[in-house]
């Protein structure tokens, strides 16, 4: 696959490394945590980051306070908001996400970093990269970095409209589609870790 071949995740880590928040985020002790979605894929592909998600298989409350800043919690949601050094930073659980009836807010449940990539939007928004160097992707999503493309909803992401994102703040808006797609746990491709790499 040629994603595979061109993104490292040491790019992840050392975008995450430069900014005081990141490092903060690296020093994070006793729980598997990744940075995810945006971050990552303008880390890949050489962009500097403006945002910082965090996805962590535990409490994000605890990832939250090792993070230190000003702290919002949503714990329906298993998220956090923190902001700290003008950046704000989202951490969230590991979770799935089920939807009751069209329009509800989402049912939640704790599940492992793999199977939170699931419920992302796109494939691109979909990868992560462990605060140990572990490149996780779902099939295809980095061959979709190096050459953008959305998933179709049908292959296991829950599915948004494309012309909603494409549209961007203040376009048409459109109904998410309200079928719950989540799949149980993910095929997600695995990479070894940056600091085990050639």
């Amino acid at each position: 696959m040629v994603g595979e071949q061109i993104f490292r995740p040491q790019a992840a880590l050392s975008a995450l490394a430069r900014r005081p928040e990141g490092a903060a985020a690296m020093a994070l002790v006793g729980l598997r945590v990744a940075a995810v979605g945006g971050f990552v894929r303008d880390a890949l592909i050489g962009r500097e980051p403006r945002e910082l998600d965090l996805v962590v298989e535990g409490d994000p409350a605890e990832v939250a306070r090792q993070l230190g800043g000003e702290v919002v919690r949503h714990p329906q949601f298993l998220a956090c908001h923190v902001s700290r050094d003008g950046w704000s930073i989202e951490v969230t659980g590991a979770r799935t996400e089920r939807y009751p009836r069209p329009g509800a807010l989402p049912l939640v449940a704790p599940a492992s970093i793999e199977a939170d990539l699931v419920r992302r939007d796109f494939t691109v928004n979909a990868i992560a990269v462990t605060l140990e160097g572990e490149l996780i992707a779902p099939p295809g999503a980095l061959d979709d970095l190096a050459a953008p493309r959305p998933l179709p909803p049908s292959a296991g992401l829950r599915g948004r409209s494309v012309e909603r994102i494409a549209g961007g703040r203040g376009g048409p808006r459109h109904r998410e589609r309200s079928a719950d797609r989540n799949r149980a746990a993910p095929d997600c491709a695995r990479a070894r870790p940056a600091r085990a790499t050639r």
